[in-house]
């Protein structure tokens, strides 16, 4: 049976992981995306005071609220926090949700019965525009609980130092990060569990992307021609200020594009890291 649902879950970001950066930007580029550089390594403040590395290196996609992470493991993953990623295809395989207070959210999914790790305080450095230490808390789930994805909730303690307004601009016209595709077998288990993560009391603020949960039928019914795989992120939506300029300058890259009844386009995973990329434009639906 073909179904989706949204959940009430305001996005801040995802993030696709990878061995080779390098490629992710290049692939993505093509795609006519500006990205953030340098790229930047993610730190943590441990609790008696010292800054340790995480391995983690990114460079973003930034949208007016959310963003995309592209990120790759410097050297052995083991111990670090996407340990159990690494080794996936490539592909979607972090999920952020923002909350306005990671401590008051962490109790609430506790109460909720979920089992998260303890808040950590990180920072990345900002080396756009205005310069500095972005500083956030965040905590994570165990795979077994979310299993599609490493699924964490983020506080942005420096916001306006992460979303400054002259990384947003995209050569495709990109604004919004809209929806972020989830592919799942039992619709009605995946529900359950994902819904737990509502208790924190984040609303979907205007321009967050929000979580559409589908089985593959649903999701091959949307996007024809594709096939999809249950139990990870299968894509996300973006939405463009003008979808036929944004869809020439990707047909001009030499990379094929789709379209659906709804006048949506996308890209194939092969093209965009192992995500589908849909692209509509700013005013539909």
């Amino acid at each position: 049976m073909a179904q989706c649902s949204t959940l009430n879950l305001p996005v801040d970001h995802v993030g696709l992981v990878a061995r080779d950066l390098s490629e992710l930007l290049a692939g993505f580029q093509r795609l006519g995306f500006a990205v953030t550089q340098p790229r930047s390594l993610m730190t943590s403040r441990e609790t008696d005071g010292r800054v340790e590395e995480k391995g983690q290196q990114s460079a973003h996609i930034m949208f007016s609220q959310g963003y995309l992470e592209l990120t790759a493991v410097m050297g052995g993953a083991q111990g670090m926090h996407l340990e159990h990623y690494v080794g996936r295809p490539p592909g979607i395989h972090i999920l952020a949700i923002r909350t306005e207070s990671a401590r008051d959210a962490w109790e609430a999914v506790r109460r909720a019965g979920l089992n998260p790790s303890s808040c950590a305080a990180s920072v990345r450095h900002i080396s756009y525009g205005q310069t500095g230490d972005a500083h956030f808390e965040w905590f994570m789930f165990d795979d077994h609980e979310f299993p599609e994805a490493l699924v964490c909730l983020v506080d942005h303690l420096t916001p306006d130092l992460v979303f400054q307004p002259d990384v947003m601009v995209h050569p495709n016209g990109a604004r919004v990060l809209a929806e972020v595709l989830l592919c799942v077998e039992d619709m009605r288990q995946a529900r359950g569990r994902f819904s737990k993560l509502e208790v924190t009391g984040s609303a979907r603020a205007e321009g967050l992307a929000g979580l559409i949960i589908c089985d593959w039928a649903g999701l091959e019914r949307r996007f024809p021609g594709l096939e999809f795989t249950p139990g990870r992120i299968a894509g996300v939506t973006i939405e463009v200020d003008d979808l036929e300029k944004a869809a020439e300058l990707i047909f001009d890259e030499g990379i094929a594009i789709s379209q659906n009844n709804a006048g949506e386009v996308w890209v194939s995973p092969q093209d965009a890291g192992g995500a589908l990329v849909a692209f509509r434009g700013i005013a539909a639906g």
